[in-house]
């Protein structure tokens, strides 16, 4: 498989056979965080996490550490700025006014005026798939995270 081809991923998902969306899900973010960690940071290429966990439990500190490796210097006021506009809060507001056709959808990636990513934002919570997944997929997906996920990632997460 050529890792320049943009179907790589769909065309490697077609040769392994995964059981449910939760274990191609947990598989892929290993191989990602293996790429990262085993591959990349290596070879001296300077990655830092960001979590959306940290986003959202101290987001001014998470816009710190964002911009500082862009290398811009940013302002408290930039910060409360960024805060504010990027908050779930202030997204749930921009999608209702996209899928209302009263906002161009083009101004922010990802979110669209029909289908499923008319529900991108939706509770923005920490873990809130844990309320938003039935009993049983919920299952299936802490057993495939436990499963695939390395055990740094294991610890973070609590798996």
């Amino acid at each position: 498989i050529d890792k320049e081809d943009p179907r790589a991923k769909q065309r490697l998902g077609s040769i392994i056979k995964y059981r449910n969306y939760c274990e191609m899900e947990a598989a892929w973010m290993a191989v990602y965080y293996y790429i990262i960690t085993e591959i990349l940071v290596p070879r001296g290429i300077d990655v830092v996490p960001l979590y959306f966990s940290d986003l959202r439990t101290n987001p001014d500190l998470y816009i710190k550490k964002f911009s500082a490796q862009l290398g811009l210097a940013v302002t408290q006021d930039i910060v409360d700025a960024v805060r504010k506009e990027t908050s779930p809060e202030h997204m749930k507001v921009v999608q209702e006014l996209i899928v209302n056709k009263t906002m161009d959808k083009t101004l922010f990636q990802g979110i669209a005026d029909h289908g499923k990513n008319t529900r991108k934002v939706r509770n923005a919570q920490v873990k809130g798939y844990e309320t938003e997944l039935n009993p049983s997929a919920l299952k299936r997906c802490r057993q495939a995270a436990s499963f695939f996920l390395p055990a740094s990632l294991k610890r973070k997460w609590n798996f």
